[in-house]
């Protein structure tokens, strides 16, 4: 949301200015982060559906 058109300065959310350099490289890094931190959570998902299916495929 930081990167659209949005104001969320109110929310302590400061703009990422994609329209420049700096600002398209601060996106990426963010979208990065966000799914190095989601991997874990993504691992944990598939485990727990796993152990699901196996109880009620056995």
């Amino acid at each position: 949301m930081r990167a659209s058109p949005y104001d969320l300065t109110d929310w302590g959310y400061s703009p990422v200015t994609i329209e420049t350099a700096a600002g398209k490289a601060e996106y990426i890094e963010a979208q990065r982060d966000f799914g190095d931190r989601a991997s874990a959570l993504r691992q944990q998902l598939i485990a727990v559906c796993d152990r699901v299916l196996a109880a009620v495929n056995p």
